[in-house]
């Protein structure tokens, strides 16, 4: 009786603390849900004013400079299809109509150098998981190689021993 109230004291202060440690991680988790929250709203503000900026600063350089053409404009120039990839870079990627548009290229293009950066990691990390492979097969292999020629020394070491005794024995009976 007693043990088994032990053991479900036992039981009971685990339970407790486990309890105890997954509260923890669930304020600190909703704890960091709330600046994500923030800084993701901090953020979008941040973007919505760069873009009013950007807007602001064509509007001046429209004024300024006569020969800027307006959005409109720009919208209606033809985008042409080619092969070439500097242009196709310069006609798709640096070429922009408005500052939504901009925006919506700087997020490709982010997502893009993302996405080809883990691809290179991931690259690397194979290569260097083959890399460390292959030593280690040539390793293997030549300590395989060693172990045999260790063998093939030993045997030939006691075949050497045994005709030694051989000679001292016959010497003995001599």
């Amino acid at each position: 009786m007693q043990v088994e109230a032990a053991q479900l004291g036992s039981q009971l202060s685990q339970a407790l603390a486990e309890r105890y440690s997954q509260v923890n991680l669930a304020q600190e988790t909703t704890q960091k849900l709330a600046r994500s929250t923030n800084e993701t709203s901090l953020l979008q503000k941040q973007l919505d004013d760069l873009g009013r900026q950007i807007q602001h600063l064509c509007e001046i350089a429209r004024r300024d400079d006569p020969t800027i053409p307006s959005n409109e404009d720009l919208e209606s120039l033809p985008v042409e299809a080619t092969t070439d990839t500097s242009t196709l870079i310069s006609s798709h990627l640096v070429r922009f109509r408005n500052v939504d548009e901009l925006q919506q290229q700087n997020q490709r293009l982010l997502k893009i150098v993302r996405e080809k950066m883990e691809s290179e990691e991931r690259e690397y990390r194979e290569a260097m998981e083959r890399e460390q492979a292959e030593a280690i097969r040539e390793a293997h292999k030549a300590m395989q190689e060693l172990a045999t020629q260790l063998e093939a020394q030993k045997q030939s070491s006691e075949s050497i021993i045994k005709a030694y005794v051989k000679e001292r024995d016959a010497l003995k009976t001599m």
